[in-house]
């Protein structure tokens, strides 16, 4: 997402076949595509695992320039 490629951005998990199950994805590549960003920057990223039921969310912003 930092490069600011959507085309990029979408073969990467396509190649994995979304084995992260992105939430947002579409949006995520819409984003991507729509915007005269240059660059993206990591603002923060952190997760939340529940371990009792084995599931683990990760999620992140960006600032895009």
């Amino acid at each position: 997402m930092a490069a600011v490629d959507a085309k990029g951005w979408f073969r990467s998990i396509s190649a994995v076949k979304d084995w992260r199950k992105i939430c947002g994805l579409s949006a995520i590549t819409t984003l991507l595509a729509a915007t005269d960003a240059k660059e993206g920057k990591l603002v923060k990223y952190d997760r939340f695992a529940d371990m009792e039921n084995h599931e683990v969310v990760s999620y992140t912003a960006m600032e895009f320039r």
